[in-house]
């Protein structure tokens, strides 16, 4: 006989109390609300999408605490194209059961339908963790977001990370434990060349050893955060885990970097958006020009969070020397440097080289910089000040190229044009024909192969006999390349330009002797104990190169200055340099808006994507007036908006209203309705024809502080294929935004040329940041 429970006995008697004899999905409830629901049923079968809304509304006003009644509302709701009120009703379902995974489903595909791509995205990973939807959802995130198919292949991985998925956000998880501001480390360089290496080169490496001492000495206010191709928000990145991928990239335990790297980037699609405390410091340590749309994120922190922003420049030389560079390289740093004026609150720069192009690339663009906020802290870091208590170079390492200890000259480079390995290679070839074969020892090039290296390659492929002294490492873990500078004769840097040249300062490190050019900041590097030829003259090269092979007491005393004088700045050090920069500076920023152009004096400033290999006084991007979430980054013709809308906030006007010509067009395939918000209201409204450019018209009132400020909004949308990151990406887009003219409404004559421009389809002459257009507007 089956044993009755207490507690079944007390729920039976609680059901019949309240009326319930009934089920519906396993529940028991009452008979007017099995009939609601029997009505509901029926209807939805039948496809009577308004008779279904109907019951289940009354369904749930007489029980609204049963979650698949709402789910069952929230499908008739869609059904109707009442998007919101069924995305209401899921989220009640959500709130009532937490298991009811298929409801993150649900919701994220309202949401795509609507367009809203990130947001649907975020209700697709919420649904990853529940078994009976997850395949469903993966689906769907790899059909908006095919990027994200490389993160979700670690099938066990993301499995294990999704059980852990909890809906917060990174917000506020370091308590601080000072009354200092917070240091938020920008590590995206870092992280974009993990995925597809390991090694660190000169720039992952100042990332690496700045952020491991910051860590270590001031951890409680450190924060660390990446952005990533394929996510479109900032990521936190734990203390642990990036001393994780910091220890490991530099030894050899490949199986153990593979690892920690595929699980690291399992967890990104899980994400929640990385926002810094309030008044924090955000300290770029690497490259971020590769990211159209960083500025605008740093503008909205600033707007939002009133951090102070401070990136380290390595160098300017994709501006100052493009012929080194392939033009996507320099046209894109261009863009950057653009906008870092208008944007950084300080720099700090890793040489007098760099700090003197800075400041030149300032004046010429009409930035003078305030030395006070431009801090030169050399990268004379110490390479070889970890090797106390751990394995030492040796003479075991470096055999498996078939090297010997003091048998080789080293070089350390990428291998492309700049680096000069043409001028290397056409010494050893001289060295070469000037001296028996056996007294010239291989030129060990250790580095990647580059872009433009055709010239440097093709000396090698012309002469057999050069070509067996020449040995190429691609790959080297810290201990093999601490062993290859260690047993080298010399080292050799002929590099065309530098920011710094850390491999001299690797050199320096192990007592080697640099062999160096005389240009940009290599003097600087050697520091007075490397040998300096004449950069562009061979000849000289190769008798300075002769002097370190054959002359060995010259060699043997230059190694003891070395040893006895030359002097490394730590990491640790250097850390404390920025850092204590960094506060300074936190002090005495100035607003974001405070070096913005003063007047556009009634020209046209188009929100196009700004592509020049060349710079000029007065060079701006009209992408800076962009404000908020809305927006995609921009193309060479405009901007598009994200499906909804999208903020433009013009600020030093200096005149009560403005009169607003918004430059617009019409979605590619499709008729598409816009309107313009201001906080009065509705300003403008109207429909364009698919492809149709337009003009909307409008005033708006300027604020106390000189800012006009509005909204665009798209009532339509379509998918279009944009290039980020080097691969096509589908993103829901809303009307393009090409342009703009904020001019007095009193004062006609501001923008005569303009309006005769807009007429004569010749915008191109009245452009506000044109070169030739001469404004001095700083």
């Amino acid at each position: 006989m089956k044993e009755i429970r207490r507690e079944e006995i007390v729920s039976t008697l609680l059901r019949f109390r309240a009326g319930k004899f009934y089920k519906s999905g396993g529940v028991w409830v009452s008979k007017a609300l099995s009939r609601k629901m029997k009505g509901g049923n029926a209807a939805r079968d039948k496809a009577d999408w308004d008779a279904a809304a109907r019951h289940f509304r009354e369904a749930v006003a007489i029980d609204g605490t049963i979650p698949h009644i709402w789910i069952q509302l929230g499908h008739a709701l869609s059904e109707l194209g009442d998007h919101e009120q069924g995305l209401e009703a899921y989220r009640t379902a959500l709130l009532l059961d937490p298991s009811k995974g298929e409801c993150y489903l649900h919701i994220g595909r309202r949401l795509a339908e609507d367009g809203d791509v990130e947001k649907a995205i975020e209700a697709y990973k919420s649904a990853l963790p529940f078994e009976d939807v997850s395949a469903s959802a993966e689906q769907e995130i790899t059909a908006l977001r095919p990027s994200f198919a490389a993160f979700l292949r670690q099938k066990e991985t993301v499995k294990a990370i999704a059980a852990d998925i909890r809906p917060s956000t990174v917000e506020g998880r370091y308590k601080i434990a000072s009354e200092e501001a917070t240091l938020c480390f920008d590590v995206s360089d870092l992280i974009a060349h993990f995925r597809h290496n390991k090694f660190p080169t000169g720039i992952q490496r100042v990332q690496i050893e700045v952020v491991a001492e910051a860590v270590a000495t001031c951890a409680g206010r450190v924060e660390i955060f990446f952005f990533v191709d394929g996510v479109e928000h900032f990521i936190d990145l734990d203390h642990p885990t990036f001393t994780l991928l910091a220890t490991l990239c530099k030894n050899d335990d490949q199986e153990a970097w593979t690892a920690a790297r595929d699980g690291f980037f399992a967890r990104i699609p899980f994400s929640q958006p990385y926002l810094p405390p309030h008044g924090a410091i955000v300290v770029n340590l690497g490259t971020s020009w590769w990211m159209y749309n960083y500025f605008l994120a740093i503008r909205n922190l600033k707007r939002e969070r009133d951090i102070t922003f401070i990136p380290y420049v390595h160098d300017l030389i994709p501006a100052i020397k493009p012929q080194y560079c392939v033009e996507g390289v320099t046209i894109d740093y261009n863009t950057w440097l653009v906008g870092v004026f208008f944007h950084a609150d300080a720099f700090i720069t890793n040489s007098t080289s760099t700090t003197r192009d800075l400041t030149y690339a300032a004046r010429v663009m009409g930035h003078p910089l305030n030395e006070r906020n431009v801090a030169t802290i050399p990268l004379s870091a110490s390479f070889s000040g970890d090797d106390e208590g751990r394995a030492l170079p040796s003479e075991a390492l470096i055999r498996r190229w078939g090297l010997q200890a003091e048998g080789y000259v080293l070089f350390v480079s990428t291998i492309e044009a700049r680096k000069n390995h043409e001028a290397a290679f056409l010494a050893w070839q001289a060295l070469l024909q000037k001296n028996d074969a056996d007294a010239v020892p291989p030129l060990v090039c250790v580095g990647k192969f580059g872009w433009l290296n055709d010239r440097a390659m093709s000396v090698i492929a012309a002469d057999p006999s050069l070509s067996s002294k020449i040995v190429f490492i691609q790959r080297a873990s810290d201990l093999e390349l601490k062993s290859l500078y260690r047993l080298s004769l010399f080292t050799v840097y002929p590099s065309h330009y530098e920011g710094w040249g850390l491999p001299i300062t690797e050199s320096l490190s192990y007592g080697r002797v640099p062999l160096v050019a005389d240009n940009s900041s290599l003097v600087e590097a050697a520091a007075g104990y490397g040998v300096v030829f004449e950069s562009g003259n061979v000849t000289d090269f190769v008798e300075k190169a002769e002097k370190l092979l054959f002359d060995t007491k010259f060699r043997a005393e230059r190694e003891r200055q070395i040893t006895e004088h030359y002097h490394l700045t730590t990491w640790r050090t250097m850390t404390h340099e920025i850092v204590a920069f960094s506060d300074s500076v936190k002090t005495s920023k100035g607003s974001l808006y405070e070096g913005f152009p003063k007047t556009l004096g009634g020209r046209y400033v188009p929100l196009n994507l700004h592509r020049d290999r060349s710079i000029w006084h007065g060079i701006a991007s009209g992408e800076m007036y962009r404000v908020g979430e809305g927006w995609l980054w921009p193309d060479p013709s405009g901007c598009r908006i994200k499906p909804g809308s999208a903020q433009l906030c013009i600020p030093n006007l200096g005149f009560p209203i403005a009169r607003i010509f918004l430059h617009v067009r019409g979605l590619n395939s499709k008729s598409s309705t816009f309107s313009i918000h201001t906080q009065s209201g509705l300003v403008f409204s109207s429909t364009t024809n698919a492809g149709q450019g337009m003009w909307a018209v409008f005033d708006v009132e300027v604020d106390r502080e000189g800012c006009v400020c509005f909204e665009i909004r798209s009532a339509d949308y379509e998918t279009i294929v944009m290039d980020h990151g080097g691969s096509p990406k589908h993103y829901a887009a809303g009307i393009p935004v090409l342009g703009f003219c904020a001019s007095d409404r009193d004062d006609h004559r501001d923008r005569l040329d303009f309006l005769e421009a807009a007429a004569n389809n010749t915008l191109e002459n009245v452009g506000a940041f044109a070169k030739s257009y001469t404004q001095h507007w700083v």
